[in-house]
C-alpha cells in the first residue's frame, strides 16, 4: 500500500479504509517501517511553524529497487508507465537529498510544500538561517514552464529568503527559467552545475 502511494501525502485513514483496518494500526505499522529504515516521511513546510504539525506528511519507500519490486515494475514497465517512472524517480531523488542533507555540515531540514490551491514543491530545503531552496522532481527529459508553478509561488511568498528553485529532471542540461529558477539534471545532486 505504501509503495503504491510513495511520494504522496499520507492518509492513515485512507490506507486503513483500503486495507480494512483501523487508522491507528496503520500509523503504528508505518512507525515500525520507519524505525526499520524501510520508509521515510517528509514533513510539511509552512511559514507558520505551528501549521507544520497539522498538515499531512509525504511518505517514501527508502530503496527505489524495493519500490520497483513492490510495484511489480521491471525496467520496461518503468520506461512505459509515466506514473510508475515518476514515483520511482521522485522517491530516489527525495531520498538521495535526505541522505545528502544528513552528510552536510550545515544539516538543513527537508520538508515538502503544498498550498490550498494544490501548488506544491516536492522538497523544501531550509537552513537554520531561514534561507529556503525548493526542488520539484520530474521524470521527464524535457521541462515546460508550468513545472515551476509551486517554486514560483514559494519564491514570491518568501522574497529574499528564497535562494533557489530547481526542477530536477531526467534531461542532460542545466536550463535557466527566470529569477532564481533552473531545470537541473539528476546528476546535479552530485556535481557543481555552475561549471556547466
Amino acid at each position: 500500500m505504501i509503495a503504491a502511494r510513495s511520494g504522496s501525502l499520507v492518509s492513515y485513514q485512507g490506507m486503513g479504509r483500503d486495507l480494512g483496518i483501523d487508522k491507528n494500526t496503520v500509523s503504528a505499522h508505518v512507525r515500525v517501517l520507519e524505525n526499520l529504515f524501510l520508509v521515510r516521511s517528509l514533513k510539511p513546510w509552512s511559514v507558520n511553524l505551528g501549521a507544520r504539525q497539522i498538515k499531512s506528511s509525504k511518505l517514501y519507500v527508502v530503496d527505489s529497487g524495493l519500490l520497483a519490486h513492490l510495484l511489480k515494475a521491471n525496467a520496461g514497465r518503468i520506461e512505459a508507465d509515466a506514473a510508475i517512472a515518476g514515483a520511482v524517480f521522485e522517491s530516489y531523488a527525495a531520498l538521495e537529498m535526505l541522505r545528502l542533507a544528513n552528510l552536510s555540515e550545515s544539516e538543513p531540514s527537508l520538508y515538502h510544500y503544498r498550498d490550498k490551491q494544490g501548488r506544491e514543491v516536492d522538497v523544501v530545503i531550509e537552513a537554520d538561517s531561514g534561507a529556503v531552496a525548493g526542488v520539484e522532481i520530474k521524470s521527464s527529459v524535457s521541462i515546460a514552464g508550468d513545472a515551476f508553478a509551486g517554486l514560483r509561488r514559494l519564491r514570491d511568498k518568501l522574497g529574499a529568503r528564497f535562494k533557489l528553485g530547481v526542477v530536477l529532471y531526467a534531461g542532460e542540461r542545466t536550463l535557466p527559467f527566470g529569477d532564481r529558477l533552473a531545470a537541473v539534471p539528476m546528476a546535479g545532486l552530485w556535481t557543481d552545475q555552475r561549471r556547466r
